[in-house]
């Protein structure tokens, strides 16, 4: 009985495995298949861990009706054949206004040309600085009841400038927080050097008339025929930024607002050395100081061109609240004559910039970018080598090119 049940049953055993193997091959078959189309699928989307850095496709994906999530929150096997096919009909260009994009969301496509997560950078700036009156001293001659008098002024160079920054950007959203650090520092230089009798260096337009009918053989009021002026400048700049992205046009437009606070630290000193046919006849110092704080709005406005480049166009506004103080000390060394004037005062500060150029994604890590600066600061800086501390001409600009890289990491 038990033999014939054994040789029964390995008769049953040998069907079913003459029926079960080719379905087990076929159904392999097909599930290798299809693991490898959707790993191909993959490898051509973006990383949808919300952690990971935006990393963006080769070239974007338009999608003729809307796609069932934002791309990087949604399974890419949900497209299966039909996203493939998608994917070899893609252009340069972001997508169209109205439809939305399977491998990623507009404003994903309009921050293609901005580091994503943490990053830093820095700023090449080749600026000039220019004051509104840069006023370094006057100088003249007089003789038989009329004098004649022009004012020399302090004229800034082009001036190679660091600024640094460091920051992090929501790879989903788009908003984040920078820190930037901004130092600048320059000299300027003013001299003369009398050629006619009877001329020579004033400190103050109430002593012109000294010039008058003074027919000495010194060439001045016994203030000199030689004047050798400096002016220096320092600047240190604290910015810490909120800001929040909106994309329009379906990712090629990236508008951009930010809010945020300033901390400066200003410093002006003017020297002026007058020599009497070699011998030291007058100097005076001045100096111009100022500590403030204060919120700042800005605004950016971003073009893509193609996948990988930008135009773009930035302004902000500042305002500082701090504490100004300067000082003034002339000595007139011929008639020993010493004038000392000190002043500390609340100051209201405020700085308008603007700046455009051009941005290009080099590599996933690396962003470049090129353009042209404008930046205006009112009320702080000071006339120099005159007597007169608080004065109304007191408007401090810079202008000049602005070279950036940037590195995600």
């Amino acid at each position: 009985m038990f033999a014939g049940w054994s040789q029964h049953r390995m008769s049953l055993t040998s069907a079913i495995l003459a029926l079960g193997m080719p379905l087990i091959f076929a159904t392999a078959t097909a599930i290798a298949s299809e693991n490898a189309s959707s790993a191909a699928i993959v490898q051509r989307l973006p990383p949808v861990s919300p952690t990971a850095p935006f990393v963006l496709p080769a070239k974007p994906t338009d999608l003729s009706a809307p796609s069932p999530g934002r791309g990087r929150g949604t399974s890419p096997l949900i497209f299966g054949d039909s996203f493939g096919k998608k994917m070899d009909e893609v252009t340069d260009e972001a997508p169209p206004s109205g439809t939305q994009s399977v491998a990623y969301s507009a404003m994903e496509a309009a921050q293609t040309t901005l580091s994503q997560t943490y990053y830093a950078g820095a700023d090449y700036l080749f600026i000039r600085p220019q004051m509104s009156e840069p006023a370094a001293f006057l100088f003249g001659h007089g003789d038989n009841g009329s004098a004649n008098a022009m004012l020399n002024t302090f004229d800034f160079n082009y001036q190679s400038s660091p600024r640094v920054f460091l920051g992090y950007r929501s790879p989903t959203t788009g908003s984040g927080i920078q820190f930037t650090y901004w130092h600048f520092q320059e000299n300027a230089n003013s001299n003369f050097n009398a050629t006619t009798q009877n001329s020579g260096f004033i400190p103050d337009v109430n002593f012109i008339w000294f010039l008058i009918g003074q027919n000495n053989n010194n060439n001045g009021p016994d203030f000199g025929n030689q004047v050798n002026a400096q002016m220096h400048l320092r600047f240190n700049v604290f910015d810490i930024d909120l800001y929040k992205p909106v994309a329009f046009s379906g990712g090629r437009w990236l508008l951009t607002g930010s809010l945020g606070a300033r901390i400066m630290d200003f410093s002006q000193s003017t020297t002026t050395l007058c020599y009497d046919n070699g011998a030291s006849s007058f100097n005076q110092y001045q100096t111009n100081s100022f500590t403030g704080a204060g919120p700042r709005l800005a605004l950016e406005a971003r073009r893509n061109v193609g996948a990988w480049s930008a135009l773009y166009v930035r302004g902000g506004y500042g305002i500082l609240l701090g504490g100004h103080s300067g000082s003034y000390v002339a000595n007139d060394l011929v008639n020993v004559n010493t004038i000392t004037v000190n002043e500390n005062l609340a100051r209201m500060v405020t700085v308008a910039d603007i700046e455009f150029g051009a941005s290009w994604r080099a590599t996933e890590r690396w962003a470049l970018s090129a353009g042209y600066m404008f930046q205006v600061w009112t009320n702080l800086a000071s006339t120099g080598g005159l007597v007169a501390l608080s004065d109304t001409s007191n408007i401090l600009s810079f202008d000049g090119l602005v070279a950036r890289a940037s590195m995600q990491f």
